[in-house]
């Protein structure tokens, strides 16, 4: 059972990197977010390659089934990849903010140019007027 328990995450594992690559080759993937990724994928495949680490964590931890360590291991990688992506959507919150400010600033600049266009329209009107009496 064990065993083929771990063939199955060694399985799952291979599967992983191999989306990854797809991911990565089709701009799915930014590279800062792949190293993330690919690091997780590196943890998995050594604790399925290498159960006894699974046995050392739990017994270091105090946890008694090592499937347990493992799934605490697992909940702290997902706690920092959501720390990670809440830094990512920060800064581009920050990124939208300017540009929504810039955009802001030029829609007033594109409102006073096309003010003076129109003002200067209405003079040229009305001196062409005043030559054609």
């Amino acid at each position: 059972m064990i065993q083929d328990f771990q063939f199955l995450i060694v399985i799952i594992s291979f599967f992983y990197f191999l989306l990854l690559v797809v991911l990565y080759r089709q701009k799915g993937l930014n590279l800062p977010s792949a190293f993330g990724w690919i690091s997780a994928g590196i943890v998995m495949g050594i604790f399925s390659f290498f159960p006894k680490i699974t046995l050392s964590i739990a017994k270091t931890l105090n946890i008694s089934p090592p499937i347990n360590a493992f799934i605490i291991v697992s909940i702290l990688f997902l706690i920092l990849t959501l720390f990670l992506f809440w830094i990512i959507f920060r800064n581009l919150s920050e990124k939208i903010k300017k540009l929504a400010r810039i955009s802001q600033s030029n829609q007033q600049n594109l409102e006073d140019i096309v003010t003076s266009v129109v003002a200067e329209s209405k003079k040229v009107k009305e001196q062409e007027q005043k030559e054609d009496e």
